[in-house]
């Protein structure tokens, strides 16, 4: 999937190209140098080692802030075939430290994963759903059925790689599925905030008895005592009742691009950074979400800083 996204932490998005070089991939990313003109800095993204992912199989590119550095990182699903049913690691550029890391996938051995070639291969969709500022994916697994998985971003103290994280698969609580969408297949699942109260829910799309296609959520619990920081940025854009009020709020839709970052002290007295960037893929049926949410945990400290920048 091409992107627009910023991976060097000054917050102005650059274009991501997925490209071929000899027979690999290779990730392309083009700075914005004036308002009409782009060009390309080989120096942003480094080529992709091949014993990284010996297959040369991938799934749809992640952007999001995995180790919660304050940059936004690059994932590539590393798949075992093309039709990407098993992935057990993602290369991920980290371009504070300027190399590829490997974040292993735990639980998922004896299971196979559920995507479409013809929609891109999209594997994996990012949200913080435990809201401890580490980004989680989740994915549409198939045991006997094809079921919903959250797979969360914790440490790793004996990883055999360079990272420091993994994901791993959350087993409880289960995602309790509607009596309609359990009766159906699941064919989609992503994140989103349906409630409007900081806490991810899971956005289904599935085929009911009828073989009708149709669209439920699962309603995620409140995590209590856990905070959060939400983001949304709206681009000028009005329909035909636009206002001459320069000040009055218009319709809008959601800036692609616009990119967010925060730091603040945690209540150990450690800094927490995190950065995203809003719907940085639109094709393929991505769906990120409209809006940047960064779980703060389970700290009473207030934001120190925070930065909004989009291009227009």
């Amino acid at each position: 999937l091409h992107s627009f996204v910023d991976i060097n932490g000054d917050l102005s998005a650059e274009i991501i190209f997925g490209t071929k070089q000899d027979g690999r991939l290779k990730m392309e990313a083009w700075r914005r140098k004036s308002n009409e003109l782009w060009e390309l800095d080989n120096t942003l993204i480094a080529d992709l080692p091949a014993e990284s992912c010996s297959t040369n199989y991938f799934g749809a590119v992640l952007f999001a802030d995995f180790d919660a550095d304050g940059t936004m990182d690059i994932g590539l699903p590393c798949c075992a075939d093309a039709a990407c049913r098993k992935v057990l690691v993602i290369n991920m550029w980290n371009y504070h430290i300027g190399a590829w890391q490997d974040f292993h996938i735990t639980g998922l051995e004896g299971s196979d994963l559920v995507s479409k070639k013809d929609e891109g291969n999209v594997v994996f969709r990012v949200g913080d759903f435990s809201l401890d500022g580490y980004p989680d994916l989740i994915a549409l697994v198939r045991e006997k059925t094809q079921n919903p998985m959250i797979l969360e971003n914790v440490p790793c103290t004996d990883c055999i790689s360079n990272a420091s994280r993994r994901f791993e698969l959350r087993t409880s609580p289960r995602l309790i599925q509607p009596a309609d969408v359990s009766l159906g297949q699941i064919q989609l699942a992503s994140f989103f905030d349906l409630k409007e109260d900081g806490t991810l829910d899971v956005l289904l799309e599935y085929k009911d008895a009828d073989q009708s296609m149709a669209v439920d959520f699962i309603k995620c619990e409140d995590k209590g005592d856990t905070t959060f920081l939400k983001v949304q940025v709206f681009s000028s854009t009005c329909d035909q009742f636009c206002s001459s009020t320069k000040t009055k709020i218009g319709s809008g839709i959601a800036w692609h691009g616009a990119c967010v970052m925060f730091s603040m002290s945690d209540s150990w007295g450690h800094d927490q950074v995190g950065s995203q960037c809003q719907m940085p893929q639109t094709t393929h049926r991505a769906l990120s979400t409209p809006f940047s949410l960064f779980g703060l945990g389970r700290s009473p400290n207030f934001v120190d800083y925070g930065n909004i920048f989009w291009i227009f």
